[in-house]
């Protein structure tokens, strides 16, 4: 076991394939964070005075990302607006998709999917892809006899995502004329 350097910050380094932790996230559960919190991964120790090598009780603060970045940033989102929690639940009460969501954050409707996840924010109001409704998925797959490729590239998503639609749905090539 030794100290290091990872990303700038001095950690614990056990061995090559360890997970290392960080020094200031441990001082921080020292001085009474929630371990749980602080590698959940929805947080992140922030070093008060900005000095990655000062990880002392008075110099560090547990905060979410979210707000951690914002700290940063100034309070700006513009370059990452899909991390904003706001404007996430903004376009979701417009009834937008995800994928919606993407196109006009300019980002991949994963990366939308895992903010929207990461915030908690209620995703059932959000109105249902095509893949999931039933008349389309027939429609497509039965009476226009698209393949799954076809039908990815027309509704936007991946094969992978029609396949499990079509099996949960039960829309089946049985049915193909």
């Amino acid at each position: 076991m030794k100290t290091s350097l990872a990303g700038g910050y001095p950690c614990i380094r056990v061995s090559e394939e360890e997970v290392t932790p960080y020094i200031h996230n441990l001082v921080a559960i020292a001085d009474g964070a929630d371990p749980h919190k602080v590698y959940s991964g929805g947080y992140q120790v922030h070093h008060v005075d900005e000095n990655k090598w000062l990880n002392s009780d008075t110099n560090l603060e547990l905060m979410t990302i979210g707000d951690h970045r914002r700290h940063h940033d100034g309070g700006r989102t513009d370059h990452e607006p899909w991390t904003d929690e706001d404007t996430l639940i903004e376009l979701r009460d417009r009834e937008l998709t995800q994928y919606e969501m993407a196109d006009e954050l300019g980002c991949a409707q994963d990366t939308v999917s895992k903010w929207m996840n990461y915030y908690d924010i209620d995703t059932s109001r959000v109105c249902r892809e095509s893949w999931q409704d039933y008349d389309t998925m027939y429609d497509m797959y039965v009476n226009q006899d698209m393949t799954m490729a076809d039908m990815s590239d027309k509704l936007g998503c991946s094969v992978g995502t029609i396949h499990k639609w079509i099996d949960s749905l039960g829309v089946t090539s049985d049915a193909r004329p």
